[in-house]
C-alpha cells in the first residue's frame, strides 16, 4: 500500500470519527424520527460529566455499558446486534461508518462531548440513512 493511500485511509478514519462524534450528539439529545415523521425510539442514559472518547476495542470489551437499544435512521440494535457490528471487519464503507458512528454514540452517552463535531454527525447519519449497508452502487475498498 502506498503512502498516499495510507495517508488518505488516516484521513477518511480521522474524518468519519468527527462526522459520527457530531450526529452522536444530535441523535442523542434529540428525538429521532423516522421517515413518516413519527418518533421512534432512542437510547437514554444519564451522561456523566467527563469528555472522554474510547475505541472501537474498547466499546466492544464493555457491552454491560450499552444503552438497550440504539437507533440508527430506522434500524434498532439491541445490545447483541451493537456488539456484532463493532466486531464486523468489514470493507464496505457503509459498515465502517456504521461502526464508527455507534461508536460515536457509545461515546456520547458515556459523557464526552459533542459540540465540536455535531453538523459532521448530522451529515454522517443523513447519509448512512440513505446509503444503508450492503447499498449497491457504492464504492467499498
Amino acid at each position: 500500500m502506498t503512502n498516499s493511500r495510507k495517508l488518505g485511509i488516516i484521513i477518511f478514519e480521522f474524518l468519519a470519527l468527527a462526522v459520527i462524534s457530531g450526529l452522536a450528539w444530535f441523535l442523542v439529545t434529540l428525538a429521532v424520527r423516522n421517515v413518516r415523521g413519527t418518533p421512534t425510539l432512542t437510547a437514554v442514559a444519564e451522561a456523566i460529566n467527563r469528555n472522554c472518547t474510547y475505541s472501537i476495542a474498547y466499546w466492544m470489551n464493555h457491552p454491560e455499558k450499552y444503552p438497550v437499544q440504539l437507533v440508527i435512521g430506522e434500524q434498532v440494535y439491541s445490545v447483541d446486534e451493537i456488539r456484532s457490528v463493532l466486531a464486523s471487519d468489514s470493507a464496505d464503507i457503509t459498515e465502517q461508518l456504521r461502526r464508527q458512528l455507534i461508536v460515536t454514540f457509545l461515546n456520547y452517552l458515556a459523557g464526552a462531548d459533542q459540540n465540536p463535531v455535531g453538523a459532521t454527525i448530522i451529515e454522517a447519519y443523513s447519509w448512512l440513512v440513505t446509503n444503508p449497508p450492503g447499498s449497491p452502487g457504492l464504492l467499498n475498498v
